[in-house]
């Protein structure tokens, strides 16, 4: 047991240490330095989005940046509902926008990958920006965006958030705000230390130069996820560009939160199947991923042991303290960092629920099932 105990308690030194570095980078802030104004292309790769793709294409129509000096192309992945009419009325409307349809996907290929790579294959940026169907942007979000793509920075990464401060979304749309928030923290946290170790789809721009360098997608493409976090790998491994936040409001993106657990289980469960895969993309984030399964897997331990007498209730609460301070202050930071204070008050339940989560998804990272987009995925087939 008291073997256990110690080993536990490295993994939250491991975890901490990652926590503190978070925190530092925080109070960073990359600064913009590009005043050109390069040829961009935003794809969106759009799946049965009747109900949303019209909003996001009035965001993206509507941007400040010179309409000449930017192209949209939507992707419809083999949509069954109105997705692809809705956007050819806009095409009709808007002569740099354009429509691609796909009806199959080739073997071993995510759809979304396959989707984006047909796309940048037919675009012309030097910048390529990517968001999803059910996001929106400010009107300067691309203008703001390229403002940090100065002379060595290949990607730029940008906040999203769910939803909007004082929308009065339910406390489960609020707490999956409040937990994203947090990985948003860590991700800007790292990419302002010069050590970026993840991104969002929702908000991303990499130039067309950094993407052909590392061969495109065809490396991950396997890879049912992944199109913004291993490909910021694959680019932060294999060339000398630099990965930038861009800090400033006016480039976030706005999507919203799943309204049901099973679509937030299977978001969730998405998104940690690339967890494993950076033991052959980034050792040092894969280590810290592992620390911070073991330090939830740590706190419960010491709990149950405590309640059953196995465990003393100094060891106990040193390691709740340690634990719940660490994340208090990332949580913070993320918080104050992204403007949203509004969201603090879940920390409590937040930090309650975490462990069971961290565990559950650690597991079934390696062994579970996921539906996206009307598609199922076995995890050991990727």
């Amino acid at each position: 047991m008291t073997s256990l105990i110690v080993v536990f308690f490295v993994l939250l030194m491991i975890y901490g240490i990652g926590a503190l570095f978070f925190v530092f980078g925080l109070l960073l802030r990359q600064k913009p330095g590009n005043m050109e104004q390069p040829l961009v292309s935003i794809i969106v790769a759009a799946r049965n989005e009747a109900d949303s793709i019209a909003a996001c294409i009035d965001c993206l129509v509507a941007q400040s940046y010179p309409a000449d000096n930017y192209e949209i192309i939507i992707v419809n992945d083999n949509s069954t509902d109105e997705t692809a009419a809705i956007v050819s009325t806009y095409c009709e409307k808007y002569p740099h926008l354009k429509l691609i349809s796909l009806t199959s996907v080739p073997e071993r290929w995510s759809p979304k990958k396959y989707a984006l790579t047909r796309a940048i294959e037919q675009s012309h940026g030097e910048i390529i920006f990517t968001t999803d169907a059910d996001c929106l942007v400010g009107e300067n979000w691309v203008r703001t965006m390229v403002s940090y793509f100065t002379a060595e920075a290949g990607m730029v990464i940008g906040f999203s958030q769910l939803g909007t401060r004082g929308n009065g979304q339910p406390a489960f749309q609020q707490l999956q705000a409040f937990d994203f928030v947090n990985l948003m923290g860590a991700a800007a946290g790292a990419a302002n230390l010069g050590l970026p170790l993840s991104a969002t789809g929702q908000n991303l721009a990499y130039r067309r130069a950094a993407f052909d360098a590392v061969g495109g997608f065809t490396q991950v493409a396997h890879r049912i996820s992944g199109d913004d976090v291993l490909l910021l790998q694959l680019i932060r491994n294999h060339t000398p560009w630099k990965i930038r936040f861009a800090n400033d409001p006016a480039a976030y993106a706005i999507s919203e939160p799943e309204t049901t657990f099973r679509g937030f289980f299977n978001q969730r469960l998405r998104w940690a199947s690339n967890g494993p895969y950076q033991v052959l993309l980034n050792i040092p984030f894969f280590l810290y991923l592992l620390a911070a399964f073991g330090s939830n897997l740590g706190l419960l331990f010491a709990l149950f042991g405590w309640l059953a007498g196995g465990v003393s209730g100094i060891h106990f609460g040193v390691f709740l303290f340690i634990k719940c301070t660490l994340e208090f202050l990332v949580s913070f930071q993320a918080a104050r960092r992204f403007l949203r204070m509004d969201l603090l008050g879940y920390f409590p339940l937040w930090f309650c629920l975490q462990p069971f989560y961290v565990l559950l998804m650690g597991t079934l990272s390696l062994i579970g099932r996921f539906s996206w987009k009307g598609r199922k995925h076995d995890i050991p087939g990727q």
